[in-house]
């Protein structure tokens, strides 16, 4: 029985997703296209999935694609003929594209310090840091999945530029060693580029900073002690203070007996300058005073009290 072919059919394809914004290049296919037959192949491109009226129009790709940039693209094959006993039959088909280049994501730039490292859960146990070290951290993401390159600057607080500490790592952190920075608060820049995957026209970096951050190795000052008569017990108030970091704990020795930790006034140390107040018995002849900040710092103090 011999068949016979409708003057005019289509065939739409489901939407492809390129995984992100994209141009478009050419189509290319294989098929057989008899004489009185035309075979007709047109694209439409998007930002959404389902199409929409955000959508392009259907227009001809011969070959290229004339569809806007997008991330989502359809295509449809429209077959004529004029000849019933004929029709084009496709078998085979390709569209090439390449995905527009996003610039670097950099996240979640800290400082640890190896006391940092030691004292909280948080924070990563890898590479183990020494005493002197400190590392900067971050993460990052690509949404074209390229390779990155990572520059570490540093900032001291009051300065106006940043200055180089590292640069070309591919790692996401970097251990330095403290004790060649001064004290004091930094500001921390990690850029990364993806340079690695992309020409010089098209490479993209993108950059973002630390909060602020102490490098600290000064210890507390235990200051302003006074003693006072109270109901047959002798009462010493004092005051722990940092420059830079919080004070963790404080810890009092009366006449070289054993350490015992004290609270502050208000309850919490949670600043860098604290009350303390302590009765003590009236023949305490030397009260000594330990104050450690948050950096590990400590320092030790003792008094004679007449």
């Amino acid at each position: 029985m011999d068949v016979e072919y409708s003057a005019e059919g289509n065939f739409t394809s489901d939407v492809l997703d390129a995984g992100n914004a994209s141009r478009w290049g050419s189509i290319s296919y294989k098929a057989k296209v008899p004489s009185s037959t035309e075979m007709i192949v047109e694209t439409r491109s998007g930002n959404c999935l389902l199409p929409d009226a955000t959508w392009s129009p259907f227009r001809k790709a011969a070959p290229r694609i004339e569809s806007p940039d997008g991330r989502f693209i359809q295509f449809r094959i429209v077959m004529k003929s004029a000849d019933a006993k004929r029709t084009p039959e496709l078998e085979s088909f390709m569209l090439s594209y390449v995905q527009k280049n996003s610039a670097p994501e950099v996240r979640s730039v800290a400082l640890i310090t190896a006391y940092q490292q030691g004292a909280s859960k948080d924070a990563p146990k890898k590479p183990l840091l020494s005493q002197h070290q400190a590392m900067v951290t971050w993460s990052a993401h690509d949404a074209n999945e390229d390779a990155m390159r990572y520059d570490v600057f540093y900032r001291r607080d009051g300065e106006k530029s940043f200055k180089l500490l590292k640069d070309d790592l591919a790692e996401t952190s970097y251990v330095f060693d403290a004790n060649k920075m001064p004290s004091g608060v930094y500001y921390f820049k990690v850029t990364a580029t993806d340079r690695m995957n992309n020409d010089e026209r098209s490479t993209l970096s993108g950059y973002s900073l630390s909060s602020p951050a102490a490098i600290d190795r000064l210890p507390p000052t235990v200051r302003d002690l006074v003693y006072v008569a109270v109901n047959g017990r002798r009462r010493v108030s004092f005051k722990a203070s940092d420059t830079l970091s919080t004070i963790m704990s404080v810890r009092i020795a009366l006449d070289g007996g054993e350490w015992r930790y004290i609270d502050p006034k208000d309850g919490l140390c949670d600043s860098s300058v604290e009350e303390y107040e302590v009765d003590t018995p009236l023949d305490t002849d030397s009260f000594s005073v330990e104050a450690t900040d948050s950096e590990g710092n400590a320092a030790y103090q003792a008094f004679v009290l007449r």
